[in-house]
């Protein structure tokens, strides 16, 4: 019997369908003709706590008894009645399997999911490796039909971490608490991040704000209106109102001259690829998702076969995946504002070179991406859809070239009162075109034209 094992009941059953159709429900797995397919629900064993070590904990954390820096790491079965049935019926099937393929999240949680479970239920047979980036039908039989050797160095990262993570927590919390009495948590990840919060916070309280004033002028020319904000040296803000009225009292009615105008055509490079990270904080941003709101939405949608792995560091991806690149385009025909654009690149990818494409910068999964599966985003739930939405403008916006703007600066000069003035103005909408700027181009300063030569333009203040 070949057993596959999934990090969630759903993932089985998905799978299934694809693999082994008609596979039947059996207590806590499917019955197939090519597998037996069962799952974890998550993490089902843990490392044991300080008292399995020393048991003298179990009745008082003392100073005495620490640090507990365990030689060999013991694992216990989580709480719950449900984790432990289910871990009963996997100790079962793996006594009777011929094989295992894992089929837990192709990552480092993933792995350490099954080394738990494989070291707890004294699993010793052979073992491969499905490894998926997305879970279409088409991307499920290609990565059956490529199994892999069980990553092992991912096995060793997520150990390390798992154990640092205890040795850190289980005994900074000890020590804070028998120190000080009650109970004081700590961790490694949780302390250093509380600590950059807390000195945040106290930066925000200790802020004095400072009264300041500024002065914008409107000039009249020719029948043509724009705003300049006063400047002087490195400032343009006036320390009282009383300045700042004086300032103003003297240039207004007064006649100003354009002393210089200065245009240029700049570029803005297109976005890269997203990795979780930067679609958490998008979406945020955007949205006001948490990070948490955020990796349940993508995660949804990978499941459900709308987006590739979400978790995620790289923003690359390889050569391989670049092929797949017009499928991937085509799909997103049920999007309105971005499908024309992606429809044309379909027909024609650009050269991406490396800012999209490098296998070196690709680690055990490349940038997300959306599938080749055609998404109605009117038919999923609020926030899967905000955040298939990011994914795919994303996409869509990194093959695409620069976009141009057309900027403009210039002087006024009005009783011997420096003001500026500046423009910017689309010139080439590039990767624009995909995702829209969300802040005005212009920054309150309606325009910069003076006289031809861009120094003998003249406007009344």
């Amino acid at each position: 019997m070949k057993l596959v094992i999934a990090e969630k009941p759903s993932v089985a059953r998905d799978l299934a369908a694809v693999m082994d159709p008609g596979a039947r429900r059996a207590d806590g797995c499917l019955e197939g003709r090519a597998y037996t397919w069962t799952w974890a629900l998550g993490h089902l064993a843990e490392l044991a706590p300080p008292e399995h070590y020393v048991p003298s904990l179990a009745g008082r954390w003392t100073l005495e008894a620490l640090p507990v820096l365990p030689t060999a790491w013991a694992l216990r079965p989580r709480e719950g009645d449900a984790q432990r049935k289910q871990l009963g019926v996997l100790r079962g099937l793996l006594r009777k399997a011929a094989e295992v393929i894992v089929a837990t999240d192709a990552g480092r949680e993933g792995e350490l999911i099954w080394a738990y479970i494989r070291d707890l239920c004294g699993y010793r047979g052979p073992v491969r490796r499905l490894w998926l980036s997305e879970s279409t039908p088409e991307a499920v039989r290609a990565a059956f039909a490529a199994l892999r050797e069980p990553p092992t160095a991912l096995e060793a990262a997520a150990r390390a971490r798992a154990c640092a993570d205890w040795i850190v927590g289980m005994n900074a919390t000890m020590a804070l608490s028998a120190r000080h009495g009650g109970l004081w948590s700590a961790g490694r990840v949780q302390t250093p991040t509380l600590a950059l919060l807390v000195a945040r916070e106290a930066e925000i309280r200790g802020f004095r704000p400072e009264d300041y004033r500024v002065v914008f002028a409107t000039f009249d020319t020719q029948g043509y209106r724009y705003a300049g904000r006063w400047f002087s040296g490195g400032t343009d803000r006036l320390p009282s109102a009383a300045e700042a009225e004086a300032l103003a009292a003297k240039v207004r009615g007064q006649t100003g001259q354009v002393v210089s105008v200065q245009r240029k055509r700049t570029q803005e490079a297109p976005p890269r690829l997203l990795n979780l990270t930067d679609l958490q904080r998008l979406a945020n941003q955007r949205h006001g998702l948490t990070a948490a709101q955020t990796l349940a939405a993508a995660q949804a949608l990978y499941e459900a076969g709308h987006l590739t792995y979400p978790r995620t560091d790289s923003r690359y991806v390889t050569p391989e995946v670049a092929g797949t690149f017009p499928d991937r385009l085509r799909a997103l025909a049920a999007m309105p504002d971005i499908a024309p654009i992606a429809q044309r690149l379909a027909a024609a990818v650009p050269d991406l070179g490396k800012r999209v494409i490098d296998a070196t910068k690709v680690t055990d999964h490349h940038a997300l991406l959306p599938t080749d599966r055609p998404s109605d985003l009117a038919a999923l739930p609020p926030d899967q859809a905000r955040v298939y939405g990011l994914v795919a403008r994303r996409f869509v916006a990194a093959l695409l070239p620069a976009a141009e703007w057309d900027e403009a600066t210039a002087i006024t000069e009005v009783c011997g009162e420096t003001f500026r003035s500046r423009s910017r103005a689309p010139a080439a909408p590039g990767w624009r075109e995909a995702e829209p700027p969300t802040q005005p181009t212009q920054e309150a300063r309606s325009g910069a034209k003076g006289g031809s030569d861009g120094q003998n333009g003249h406007g009344r203040c």
